[in-house]
């Protein structure tokens, strides 16, 4: 998956949710303070799981390219210090 994929799936997943608390909220019989009570537990729930998300996802997504890196220098087309380059390199173009 490029960044370009995962940046859109991402869009996709937050206007998903923002959508579902709108339509939520319009039908919902229930206080502001309960509303408010429900947003933040919900809130605080989903970002812990996508967060947990995330971290599973690029603790893979790094695991591949470590492989991949090792792979590389075991039939010889790179040293280790340029795998390990390469791929702070790569790390970094990823944090931004």
């Amino acid at each position: 998956m490029n960044k370009h994929t995962l940046t859109n799936f991402l869009i996709g997943v937050a206007i998903g949710a923002i959508v579902s608390l709108i339509i939520g909220l319009l039908f919902t019989p229930a206080s502001g303070q309960q509303h408010r009570d429900l947003l933040k537990t919900r809130f605080l729930s989903d970002r812990d799981w996508f967060s947990a998300r995330i971290r599973v996802a690029t603790d893979e997504w790094v695991s591949k390219l470590r492989q991949t890196a090792n792979e590389m220098v075991s039939k010889g087309y790179i040293s280790p210090a340029e795998a390990e380059a390469q791929i702070h390199a790569l790390l970094e173009k990823v944090r931004g």
